[in-house]
């Protein structure tokens, strides 16, 4: 920064007395930067207390969600093994019902062929018959 010289005055008395107003201006000056930087001081020091606070209940915040994460992953790996092992159970079953169904399907097919076969046979058999 640059220094800002006083102004000399010619008259002796007036320079001591600009001294002196100049010497007690810069000392509020001082006074006044101290006391901003005090103020500044303090409210980042609120502001700092405030974080810290924050961060507190968020590392908490964090912790208990950690717990209740690790509790559900607990219940779900002890719950789905069974659950898994039923399910399979379950489509093997319904895979053997559709089978069989399946099955019973194709035999009735059959049959209802095996029935129009056989009434085309009656029919022509009792026209056959029928003539004389």
């Amino acid at each position: 920064m640059c220094d800002v010289m006083p102004t000399i005055a010619e008259d002796g008395n007036s320079s001591q007395g600009d001294r002196d107003s100049q010497a007690s201006g810069e000392g509020t000056n001082v006074e006044d930067m101290l006391l901003s930087i005090l103020d500044e001081r303090d409210r980042l020091m609120e502001n700092l207390h405030d974080a810290q606070d924050q961060l507190i209940y968020t590392q908490n915040r964090l912790t208990e969600i950690e717990r209740e994460r690790d509790a559900l992953n607990r219940q779900l790996s002890e719950k789905l093994p069974e659950d898994l092992s039923l399910l399979a159970k379950e489509v093997h079953r319904l895979r053997d019902q559709l089978v069989e169904r399946e099955e019973e399907i194709i035999e009735l097919k059959s049959e209802r062929n095996n029935t129009r076969v056989s009434n085309a046979y009656t029919r022509c058999l009792d026209q056959i018959t029928s003539q004389p």
